[in-house]
């Protein structure tokens, strides 16, 4: 076990040691989610599945190439022989060399010199095993190609642990639904067009079983901010377009005022209506304390209304590239 030290905070990854792996497991999310906030930690907290690319020696997208299972299984990763029978030109999940089987991750930002102090924290408050080391910061390596964020609209919105865990289960449901979409840049009328000398007419595959580890589930004292390139708000009230320069100097004077928690209500200057930021319409910016993360999907309204009944609050979806 590292000794603690001296040194600016860095990212930890704490990893909870069960046999047999349940990540899914109720009673364990709400104890872990419990313990979250008495962390001697600075920023996000993040719980993944998923290791960091910090977390081996290969980089984390390996251990979704490698043919785990959800439960831990291994299965085989297909070879040349068998795309024959069931092709796919592309595929990069062959000859890759797999993770440990999954495990639960706590991935934050320890006070200096207390990485050792918040996995004790960890330890009593789940009864379980747990070790730690640093890492890169997470986001940057566990989605390197960007990810889909939903967040509470209303940015003060405060998660039970009980709704956490109802939250990560209902990630993994949509995560195992969208396997099966297929993407929209993968029209119909692709399968059984013939993609070259020696290869079978392609067709449309799901994404092995353990894409779907890859998802985590975020808190944090202060607001996150998610951002990617875009432009544009939409009033969800009178439809109108409200002046981008005008919300966004509201934005600035907001964080000015109070970095820690700002008043992120605003009147759009397109009818004066008086609403959460989060509430404008758009896909390319958003606050949040508390936030579900995933990449490789879509998620549509359906997806979205669902997660909205059962946190019993309205949520957006923020793409981050």
């Amino acid at each position: 076990m590292p000794a603690p030290d001296a040194s600016p905070p860095s990212f930890c990854t704490f990893r909870f040691e069960r046999s047999p792996e349940n990540f899914l497991d109720a009673d364990r999310i709400t104890r872990i989610w419990q313990a979250v906030p008495g962390l001697p930690t600075t920023g996000e907290a993040l719980l993944h599945v998923t290791p960091l690319s910090g977390d081996g020696d290969q980089e984390s997208d390996y251990f979704l190439k490698a043919g785990y299972t959800a439960s831990g299984g291994v299965v085989p990763p297909p070879n040349r022989a068998s795309m024959a029978e069931d092709p796919r030109v592309r595929n990069p999940w062959e000859g890759q060399t797999p993770f440990a089987a999954p495990a639960l991750m706590l991935s934050c930002r320890p006070e200096s010199g207390t990485p050792e102090v918040a996995a004790q924290h960890l330890r009593e408050c789940t009864g379980e095993t747990v070790t730690w080391h640093k890492v890169p910061t997470p986001l940057a390596t566990l989605y390197p190609s960007g990810f889909t964020v939903l967040l509470p609209i209303e940015t003060e919105y405060e998660i039970t642990p009980d709704q956490a865990a109802a939250a990560w289960r209902w990630l993994d449901d949509f995560l195992l639904r969208a396997r099966q979409r297929r993407p929209e840049h993968w029209p119909p009328e692709a399968d059984g067009q013939p993609v070259g000398d020696g290869f079978p007419p392609y067709r449309y595959l799901p994404p092995p079983e353990p894409w779907r580890l890859k998802r985590s589930m975020s808190w944090s004292r202060s607001l996150m901010s998610f951002a990617a390139p875009g432009d544009g708000f939409q009033c969800p009230h009178c439809g109108g377009n409200p002046d981008e320069e005008v919300i966004m100097e509201a934005l600035h004077t907001a964080f000015q005022e109070n970095p820690e928690a700002p008043d992120l209500l605003l009147r759009a200057p397109c009818c004066g209506i008086i609403l959460p930021f989060n509430a404008l319409i758009n896909n390319w910016l958003g606050f949040a304390r508390f936030c579900l993360q995933f990449s490789g999907c879509p998620c549509d309204d359906n997806d979205l209304a669902e997660l909205n009944t059962l946190m019993q609050t309205p949520f957006k979806i923020v793409h981050v590239y």
